[in-house]
């Protein structure tokens, strides 16, 4: 597993060469530690939210925990995705 993360990191792709939906991601991530499908509609614009995960893990080289979370909705609940950036120094 720790060679797997150190393979990620070294074929990690700097921001500045990232769409501009995933540098937006990256830093929400980063200053905001987790981010749903909504709120990633709602801050960034992000309709595809799985599909730029998908980006960021597989073309890019980022750490990314999902989980789900039970949101309100006007019809009652719904369990949604919920993505979190992995520390940097995490193995």
């Amino acid at each position: 597993m720790g060679d797997q993360l150190m393979l990620n990191e070294a074929r990690r792709t700097p921001p500045a060469k990232m769409i501009p939906q995933c540098r937006k991601l990256l830093r929400y991530l980063r200053e905001r530690g987790s981010i749903t499908p909504l709120e990633a509609q709602e801050h960034l614009g992000i309709g595809r939210l799985g599909a730029r995960v998908w980006d960021l893990i597989h073309k890019h080289g980022y750490r990314i925990e999902s989980g789900r979370v039970t949101v309100k909705t006007r019809e009652g609940k719904a369990r949604v995705a919920k993505y979190s950036l992995e520390e940097e120094g995490e193995a």
